[in-house]
């Protein structure tokens, strides 16, 4: 079985996320403030307007002239899918993300689930979705890519749609053609005969669709048949844990900044407690009210789950931080997540045992000359 979940408007989604006052204006993201640059993503607000990616910026002024344009901010959309493929690599290894800021696209192969079970993954997924990220998804299962995508594209956020083993034909066939991954010479054709629907294409002779439309027009077919054999092919995720904190106004004060930073922090430990892991780094993203962000990371030189030692390293972080506005966001990350494993404390690490160092140095001779001197080695 496999999963699609989809989260249209992607790039919009997670601007209203950070800034809940974008929630109801068509929203135009652009490559950069200019005029000259291109739409990058928008909200379905805007595309009612017919604004679309690609189009000039001046074009899409021109057509809404009361569209909010902001800039967009890539580093902070792949955070948030990597975070949407950490939750779902957690239930299966197979997450394959096909992203861009018009939609994430996100495929998982479940394996063989039976009963209540794909129902039961799909509201486990929407609420860690909802409850850490803020977002919302249609998610379609089917059993295969092709259909899994249909199904999720047909139905509104929050909703699952299972198409069942046997039924991917009878679903698709009202489906408009168009929706297959064609080109345009290839969508004339189509148009030209009449081909409108993926019902009309799927009970077309083979060999005449081979003839007519070569071996790329013969694998559409098969999709437009529910055919879709294509396995999901799994990137490596470095495990990771993050929050992101939306403040409720622009915060300059530094002594504040650190304060919530630090109460980030020991909820990511107990996070990694509860899963027995340490981790080897930590990222700080300070999203700005003026839409430029702040960011740093550092590596451990051992890696920790202690909330005291991630509270100091986080301090150390916020030391560079250095800002001009004020942060209306912040994500604090920890990464190189490994299974935790018994460490050898060292004997003199605590600068208050410099008495029990005193009391050691005055009985070395003692043992020194009861086992040998090959027994004793000083540490460096």
């Amino acid at each position: 079985m496999i999963a699609c979940l989809l989260i249209p408007h992607f790039a919009a989604a997670v601007e209203r996320w950070l800034d809940p006052s974008l929630a109801t204006v068509p929203l135009v993201i652009s490559e950069s403030a200019q005029a000259s640059t291109r739409v990058v993503a928008v909200s379905v607000e805007a595309s009612k307007y017919h604004i679309v990616p690609g189009m000039s910026l001046k074009q899409a002024q021109a057509l809404c002239s009361h569209a909010q344009i902001i800039p967009a901010k890539p580093t902070l959309y792949h955070q948030t899918l990597t975070e949407i493929v950490t939750l779902l690599a957690a239930v299966t290894a197979k997450v394959e993300p096909e992203a861009s800021p018009a939609a994430a696209i996100i495929y998982a192969d479940l394996g063989e689930i039976k009963g209540g079970e794909p129902f039961e993954f799909a509201d486990s997924i929407n609420q860690s979705l909802q409850t850490r990220l803020h977002l919302t998804s249609a998610l379609g299962l089917a059993t295969g890519k092709f259909p899994a995508y249909i199904a999720a594209s047909s139905i509104g956020l929050k909703r699952t749609l299972l198409i069942a083993p046997g039924q991917e034909s009878g679903f698709l066939a009202p489906i408009p053609v168009t929706t297959l991954p064609l080109d345009q010479e290839l969508a004339r054709r189509f148009h030209l005969l009449g081909l409108g629907t993926l019902g009309q294409l799927a009970t077309l002779p083979a060999g005449p669709v081979l003839t007519q439309f070569g071996k790329y027009g013969q694998w559409l077919q098969r999709l437009a048949q529910g055919r879709d054999d294509r396995p999901v092919l799994p990137i490596q995720v470095q495990p990771a844990e993050q929050i992101t904190h939306q403040l409720d106004g622009p915060v300059a004060d530094r002594e504040v900044l650190t304060a919530l930073a630090q109460l980030i922090a020991r909820e990511l430990a107990l996070r990694l407690v509860a899963r027995g892991h340490v981790a080897q780094g930590l990222g700080l993203v300070l999203q700005l009210e003026d839409n430029t962000q702040w960011q740093k990371q550092i590596i451990f030189r051992y890696a920790t789950n202690g909330p005291e030692q991630l509270a100091r390293h986080l301090a150390a972080l916020i030391d560079q931080v250095r800002i001009s506005c004020g942060v209306v966001a912040m994500t604090l990350k920890l990464t190189g997540l490994t299974p935790a494993r018994p460490r050898q404390l060292d004997l003199f690490a605590n600068p208050t045992l410099s008495q029990q160092e005193q009391k050691f140095e005055a009985l070395l001779p003692g043992f020194i000359a009861r086992y040998g001197p090959d027994c004793f080695m000083r540490s460096p």
